[in-house]
C-alpha cells in the first residue's frame, strides 16, 4: 500500500452526522475534508446533539475527550473551531491547553458568537488566553478582525487571517424557482431563543393579521422548540410546517422552494445557512449582527432589528413579486462572486502553511 504522506490536520469539530448536529462549523468541517485534498483531517468530536441534553452521559463524553486528546500522535497542526460563546470556551479550553502544552501547532478558527459582537466582560482573559496561545487566528471578515484588535490590541494581527465562508453553489437556476406562488418563508438552524424566534413569532402573527397568506418551514432541532410553538398565535399553526432536522436533498428541496429566509439572530459569525439560502436563489430577512451585513444588503436582502421591521419586510416583497425576483438574484449572484469554494481552499493552504512552519508547498 502506498504510504500517504500528506500532512496530517487534528480537526476539532461537532459531529460530522447532519442529523446530529445543525452546525455551521460542522459544514464547513465537511467542506474542508472534501475539498483540501492535500491533507489528511482526523475528525475530533466535540459537543452534544442538538436532540441531547447535558447530563451524565454528556459529562462523561467531556470527560472522555479531555482524556484522548492527550493520546494524540503524529498530527501536524491542530484545526480548532470555536464560537466565543460561554459554554463553548469553557469546554474547548481543556481540549486547547494540552494542545498547547505539547506543542502542536494550532489554527484557531473562530465562528462569530456573543463575545464576537460585544464587549467580552469577564471572559477577556479566557479568550486573550486563547488568541495568544494559538500561532494563526481565522476569523470570517474584515469586521471581526477590526474587533479583535479594538479589544485585544496585544495580538499580533499578522497572526490573524480573513477568511470567509464558502458554498458549493447548486445546480438550480433562476428560471426553476417559482417568484408568484404562494409566499414560503423558511428557518434554518438550532431552535434557540438567541436566533431571534421570538422575533419570528411576532413578525408571522403581524403578517397574518394583514390577510397575507403564507407557508413557514421550521428546519432544525434545538431546546427552545417547544417554547417556540407555544409562542405561537393559534391562528398560525396552521400556517407552520415542522420539518425538524434537514439535510441533503430534502434541505436543498426546502430553500429552492423559499422564498424568504429568517434569522434575526442576536449574534452570529458568518452564518453557512445563511450563504446556502441566498445559493439557492432565497431572499434573506436578517439581523445586522457579526459578518451578515458584509454580505446582505439592500440590493440582496433586508437587514431587520424587530419584529415590525421583518413583518414590513415580508408584506413588501409580498405585494412585489419583481423586487423579489430581482433580489434573489442579486442573492445568488453574491454568493456566486465572493464566497466560492476555490478562493476558500487557496486562502486555508496559506494559512496551514504559516502555522504548521515548514510545510512544503
Amino acid at each position: 500500500m502506498e504510504k500517504d504522506n500528506n500532512p496530517r490536520v487534528l480537526l476539532i469539530t461537532p459531529s460530522l452526522n447532519p442529523s446530529d448536529n445543525i452546525s455551521g462549523i460542522s459544514s464547513v468541517a465537511q467542506l474542508l475534508i472534501r475539498e483540501m485534498k492535500d491533507y489528511r483531517y482526523i475528525p475530533f468530536i466535540v459537543g452534544k446533539k442538538d436532540t441531547e441534553k447535558r447530563g451524565f452521559r454528556w459529562f462523561c463524553r467531556l470527560i472522555n475527550a479531555f482524556v484522548r486528546i492527550w493520546s494524540i500522535k503524529h498530527v501536524e497542526i491542530a484545526h480548532f473551531n470555536l464560537a466565543f460563546e460561554p459554554r463553548a470556551l469553557l469546554r474547548d479550553i481543556f481540549l486547547f491547553v494540552p494542545l498547547w502544552l505539547r506543542r502542536i501547532p494550532v489554527l484557531l478558527h473562530l465562528h462569530g458568537g456573543k463575545y464576537m459582537n460585544r464587549p467580552p466582560g469577564g471572559w477577556k482573559p479566557l479568550i486573550g488566553f486563547f488568541l495568544q496561545k494559538a500561532p494563526v487566528v481565522v476569523v470570517l471578515s474584515e469586521m471581526e478582525k477590526s474587533f479583535l484588535q479594538t479589544h485585544y490590541p496585544n495580538i499580533n494581527e499578522r497572526k490573524i487571517a480573513v477568511i470567509p465562508n464558502a458554498i458549493a453553489v447548486p445546480e438550480f437556476y433562476e428560471e426553476e424557482k417559482d417568484f408568484r406562488s404562494g409566499l414560503s418563508l423558511v428557518f434554518l438552524g438550532r431552535i434557540i431563543r438567541e436566533k431571534g424566534l421570538g422575533k419570528i413569532a411576532e413578525a408571522l402573527k403581524m403578517v397574518k393579521d394583514k390577510g397575507i397568506a403564507f407557508t413557514f418551514y421550521l428546519c432544525g432541532a434545538g431546546p427552545d422548540k417547544d417554547w417556540f410553538m407555544q409562542t405561537l398565535s393559534p391562528d398560525l399553526l396552521d400556517s407552520i410546517k415542522d420539518m425538524g432536522i434537514v439535510f441533503g436533498e430534502e434541505k436543498q428541496s426546502v430553500l429552492q422552494a423559499a422564498h424568504l429566509f429568517l434569522l434575526p439572530s442576536h449574534g452570529e459569525g458568518l452564518p453557512v445557512t445563511l450563504l446556502e439560502s441566498m445559493a439557492n436563489f432565497t431572499v434573506p430577512l436578517v439581523s445586522s449582527v457579526g459578518s451578515i451585513p458584509l454580505v446582505v444588503h439592500e440590493d440582496n436582502g433586508r437587514l431587520v432589528s424587530s419584529a415590525k421591521e421583518m413583518a414590513n419586510a415580508i408584506c413588501e416583497l409580498d405585494a412585489d413579486r419583481d423586487l423579489l425576483h430581482a433580489l434573489a438574484v442579486r442573492s445568488r449572484q453574491t454568493i456566486e462572486d465572493d464566497y466560492s469554494i476555490a478562493q476558500f481552499v487557496a486562502r486555508f493552504k496559506t494559512v496551514y502553511r504559516k502555522t504548521g512552519r515548514g510545510w512544503a508547498d
